[in-house]
Parts: structure tokens; sequence; C-alpha cells
């Protein structure tokens, strides 16, 4: 068929960027088909030869038969050399693409496809190490883990205090005694509030019942008994009517108070004897007519388990040596108690088996410090005090080996600690003798253990601190914890709180259920070893009261709705402008732009410019 004028045109162009000097074109069933190459050529230059593939570009790989014609074989024909110069032709065999990739090319295809396969592997191979990388690189390392904690914040972030400014509202003009053993000057219970008294001559520890009247405190009711001045002291929880005493010279003393002291208490109820000086008296927390008690005597540091129904001692420790006991707790169910001595070391002890749980060595005991429970699986405890070089720190550590988890400095004044522990909440309250502020820190059994919160002033400085019974928390005004302050002449309630808008529910993400002050058992039944029993915990929600975890969704605020109002107007797309441009920036940099085209080299009425006038412009 003849090609007519116009037929032929030039498609596209290359460079092969050489000088080529002759060229050649490749068989066409050596092609690589599959990447759509058409066309092979061979070129020369000067000093090599090079191959050009000439491709219809797909974006899939794969064999289109449209751009591959029948092509001749390469197979031989069935003539000869003479036959042909005598002019017998023959039909030329003609060989399709397609099924000469399954002839000729069946070993190049199997190769392909193992090519394919090996790069896919591979492939996929890098895209695993490179998710492992990734991964490695999310998971967050333990500075990031703290870093984290912290962005989330606590619910008790923005914990405070609040003392009472006015004098009906708090105990005055009263007169503190000498400080006692780890500054436990003050305890309380739910009727009752106790301190030492200053006295010439025997002992005296002032009670004040919690129904009466506050204001100034001249001489409230005493419990003296001992010869000297107490050296220990401590209410019982579960009999709030029930106080104990103990005086260097070694003698415990149990009393019964009345319900509204009137006059001094001279007779007690049940009188103990142990060795040296009591350093401590601590009822079980649970268990009633249970008491603990510790002393030091001339060689040896003891403790002691007395059942107060049979009037008599029941366990002796002696699992501390020489060491003098800085402080001591129970666990959350009353079946372990917790030590740290002077050798600082710090003691797991089963008491009723009378044997040493877990030992473990600590860098506080140089002087006062104390320890806490922080889980009810006794694997977290917590120590508080001071470490060698007079650094004050809390630490957490493993009971099982004793491993430091985490370890922060309290900062601030330098006198003696006096901690209390919320384990409801986890929360630990520092206080220092002699000087006015209370610091807040988070405990957690798990990374961080240890947050620093808050602090709260006092108006007066502490001479000894103690934390109420949760049961007397103002729920409803969302008062987490209730603390009495002892200053050298007043005795100050102080009120915990987290700031909440909606306090018409019950805040229920920071009040977690706590111990019913029912009693667990008797204590003729602990004695005999009855500690699996569950402790009872009862919830602080108020009757009538709704959670907030369940409370409708809060409607929002004018304030808020303006606010949201001001953000979609933000977000909404803005108007274009004449030239198309949406921003003051947009416009600047337009002007900009054409500034910079004009050229400034130039004026067009300088002599010889392209303004300029002609030479025989002013001529006649």
């Amino acid at each position: 068929k003849a090609v007519k004028k116009g037929e032929l045109k030039s498609l596209s162009q290359g460079n092969a960027g050489i000088v080529i000097q002759g060229a050649c074109m490749a068989p066409k069933y050596s092609l690589d088909v599959m990447s759509s190459e058409i066309i092979r050529l061979y070129v020369r230059n000067k000093s090599d030869i090079a191959p050009i593939p000439i491709s219809v570009p797909r974006k899939v790989q794969d064999f289109y038969p449209e751009l591959y014609p029948n092509t001749l074989s390469n197979q031989a024909y069935d003539t000869t050399a003479e036959a042909w110069l005598k002019g017998n032709d023959v039909v030329p065999k003609l060989l399709s693409i397609d099924a000469k990739l399954s002839l000729f090319n069946e070993e190049s295809k199997k190769k392909i496809q193992e090519e394919e396969k090996k790069a896919q592997a591979k492939k996929a191979e890098e895209a695993e190490k490179k998710a492992k990388a990734q991964a490695k690189l999310e998971e967050p390392s333990e500075v990031r883990k703290k870093i984290s904690a912290k962005l989330k914040r606590s619910a008790f972030v923005y914990l405070g205090g609040k003392s009472p400014s006015s004098k009906d509202k708090y105990y005055y003009d009263l007169k503190a005694g000498k400080p006692l053993h780890m500054y436990k000057n003050i305890d309380v219970n739910s009727k009752f509030i106790a301190f030492p008294w200053k006295a010439v001559g025997g002992s005296a520890v002032a009670v004040i019942a919690k129904e009466g009247k506050m204001g100034r405190l001249i001489s409230p009711p005493k419990v003296r008994g001992h010869t000297a001045q107490v050296s220990a002291f401590s209410l019982s929880q579960q009999q709030p009517n029930r106080m104990a005493t103990g005086s260097p010279e070694g003698i415990v003393k149990v009393w019964t108070l009345p319900n509204k002291p009137t006059k001094d208490l001279t007779d007690c109820e049940i009188e103990l004897e142990c060795s040296g000086k009591v350093l401590g008296t601590l009822f079980h927390p649970l268990v009633p007519d249970v008491l603990l008690t510790y002393s030091a005597g001339y060689s040896a540091v003891d403790m002691r388990l007395w059942d107060l129904t049979e009037k008599k001692e029941k366990v002796l420790i002696e699992a501390h040596g020489e060491a003098v006991i800085w402080g001591v707790t129970w666990n959350h169910n009353g079946s372990l108690i917790a030590t740290i001595a002077k050798d600082h070391r710090v003691r797991i002890i089963d008491p009723r088996q009378n044997k040493v749980v877990s030992e473990f060595e600590v860098s506080q005991g140089s002087r006062e410090s104390t320890v806490y429970f922080l889980d009810t699986t006794d694997d977290i405890l917590a120590v508080v005090g001071v470490a060698k070089g007079n650094a004050r720190e809390i630490s957490v550590h493993n009971t099982k080996d004793g491993k430091c988890l985490d370890k922060m400095e309290i900062e601030g004044e330098s006198g003696s600690l006096m901690p209390a522990f919320d384990p409801d909440t986890r929360l630990l309250y520092v206080s220092t003798n002699g000087a006015p502020s209370v610091q807040f820190f988070l405990l957690s059994t798990e990374s961080p253990y240890i947050e620093r919160l808050d602090r709260f002033k006092s108006m007066q400085d502490f001479k000894g601190f103690v934390m109420a019974s949760k049961h007397e928390c103002d729920v409803k005004n969302v008062e987490v914890a209730v603390g009495w302050q002892l200053s050298k002449n007043s005795v100050i309630p102080i009120s915990f709180t987290v700031p909440r808008k909606r306090k018409e529910f019950f805040q229920d993400d920071l009040f977690a259920p706590t111990a019913s002050a029912s009693p667990m058992m008797s204590a003729k039944a602990w004695f005999e070893g009855k500690s699996k029993e569950e402790v009872k915990y009862v919830s602080l929600q108020p009757e009538g009261m709704g959670l907030l975890s369940t409370a409708p969704k809060e409607k929002l605020t004018q304030r808020e709705l303006k606010y949201r109002a001001h953000k979609q107007m933000v977000a909404k797309p803005k108007a274009k402008g004449v030239l198309g441009h949406e921003s003051a920036q947009e416009v600047r940099e337009h002007f900009q732009n054409l500034a910079e085209m004009i050229d400034t080299t130039s004026n067009m009425w300088d002599a010889g410019g392209g303004g300029a006038s002609s030479d025989d412009e002013w001529s006649d």
C-alpha cells in the first residue's frame, strides 16, 4: 500500500548521549517484552558499542500483545542457495512473540520469575527490618516513659491544702511538749486528738474530744500516769476510746478514755512491761485488742505483740539486734509488718510466725526514716527518710530482692521529716519539723514510681503531722484527705482538696474504696493465724449522689461556645483576592517577585538609552 502524503509523522526523539557512527537493530525475539521493549538498537561510536532500548511506558509490567505483531522466525527454511538463485521463493515463516516466549525463552522466563521471587522476599525482609526498627524507635525508654507519664498528668496534679483563718476553727494557746521518737507528736482517730503536753515532772498527754468546740485551749484534760514524760503514745482506730502510752522506764499503759473527758486520767486499764525505753506503740489497724510495741534497751532492741484481752505478751521479735528501729508499718490486712532500723536495713516480718520474710539494705536509715507498703500484694515498698550525707529522699523498692526501682530527693528544708501516707490514693504528704510547708508526692507500683506534685504552706511551723481516717473526708466538696498539724501552741485541721467543676457528682476517680471501720476478726482468731480473711472495702459515695464516670456530658459554657465558634471561623477557607491570593503574605510575595523582574541597572531617560532622542531631533 502506498503511503499517502502526511501519513508519516515524527513521534518523539531521544538523545543517545554519544556521537553515533553506526547502528543496527536487534531481532524482535531478543527483546524484553515484559518491560514493553519494542526496539533495541546497538550503536557504535569511536570506541564503544552500546545498547539503546526503546520501550512504551506502561503502568503494570506485563505482556501487551498489541505492541508485538508477528515477526520473522530464526528457524532455517527448507531450501538451498541454488534453488533460490533459480528463482524458487519460499513463504516466510512468521513467529508470534507470545509463542516465542514459550518456545525460546522458557529459561529466561524462569529466571525472571525466580528473580521476582527473590526481589519480593528481599522487599518483605527489608519491610520487616524497617518495621522492627520503627517499633524499636517507637518503644519508649525509661526516661521517655517518665516524661510521658508527667505529660499525662495525675488526677491529683492540682491537689492543694487549706487551713482555717478564723481562730474558732482550730485550737490555740496550748502548750505542746517536747518532741518524741520519730516526731510522732500528734495522733487522731474518729473521736479524739492527742498530743504531749508541756509538764514539769511526770507525764501529760492532752486529749481533746472532737465533738467539742474549737478555740482557745488553756488546760485540756490530760492522761497522766508515768513518772517521766511519755516517750511514745497512740490512739486505736478500731477502738476509738482506747489509748496506749509508753515511757523511758519500759512501761506501757493502756487507757480507756471517756467520750467527753473533763478531768485528768491517772488510772490505766492495763500495764505492760517492756525492756528499755519504749520507742513506739502501734495498734493493729483492723483487729481490736492487738498492740505492737518496740523498745531499745542497753544491749538489744526488741518488738512485742500483746493480746490486750488476755493482758499478756504473745510474741517477742528480736530480729533487729542492737539497731534502733526508726519506722514501723502494717500491710493492708495486718498480716505483715515492715521496719527500717539504724543499720540501714528494711525487714519484712511475719509477726505471728516470728519470721523475717525479706530483708534488704537501703540508703536511708542514718536518721529518722519510715516505710510504707504500696500495694495489696506487698511486693512494692516505699522508704522515706534521711540517707548518708544528710540527703532526704524517697525510694521505691521491690520487697523480693530489695532492688531500688526509683529514687527522688525531697527538696526544701533540712529538718527531720514527718511523713504521712494515704494507701488508697498512694499520696504521700511530707512535712518537716520547724518548717511551715507540706510537700505532695504520688507513689505508684509502675514507672514512674514517684511523681512530685505541689505543696501547701501553713501559717505556722510544723511540730507534728498526722492524717485522719478517710471516713472523715467531706467528699461532696472533693476533700481527699484531712490532716492535723501540731505547732508550738496550736492544733490546726488542714483540708486537702482537688478543684472540680461538677461537685454534684461523686468523683469516683479520686475516691477509691477504703477499708471498713468495722473489725476484721477478733484478737484470739488473729493470733491463731487466721490471716486469709479478705479486708472489707467500702465506698465513700454518699447516698443519692451519682458517679462522675457515668454522668451525662457537661453542657458547654458561653465562653467555650464562643471559642469553638471562633475555631470554626478560622478553619473556613478564606476568600481569594482579585489575583487569587488568599493571604497578605501571598500578596507581599507577589509584588516582591514583580519588583525583582524590573531592570534597575539602566534609566530609560539616560542618553543613549532606548528612549533617548535622536541626534537630529533639535536640528533646523
